[in-house]
């Protein structure tokens, strides 16, 4: 829960190389080895990618949907901050926005929803 997660906006192919997927996190001023996690989706939004650096070295994780694809994902064309419970839900085929849930208490990260 004390990771920051962004989400990016752009569609890419899960098939690229981590230097540019990195390089993506580059042109976003992101710091892919500041521990954070980056969420991408790809081209059929049938897959949702996360990128983070442990200390010893970048991991990359893919979630493929058998079947259907993403319900949502930030519209923006800017990164978005994401609380780590919508990523939850987003990575359970949910969409984040229509699911009532009580406010934080005491949030860890001030982040705008």
């Amino acid at each position: 829960p004390q990771s920051i997660i962004f989400a990016i906006p752009e569609h890419i192919s899960f098939d690229i190389s981590i230097d540019q997927i990195t390089g993506i996190c580059k042109r976003y001023r992101l710091d892919y080895f500041s521990g954070d996690i980056y969420a991408f989706r790809d081209e059929n939004e049938t897959q949702i990618g996360l990128l983070t650096y442990d200390g010893h070295g970048i991991q990359w994780c893919i979630k493929r949907y058998s079947e259907g694809k993403i319900s949502w994902w930030p519209h923006d064309t800017e990164v978005v901050h994401l609380l780590p419970r919508d990523l939850q839900i987003m990575l359970w085929g949910g969409n984040p926005s229509k699911i009532k849930m009580p406010d934080m208490w005491k949030p860890i990260h001030n982040l705008k929803r």
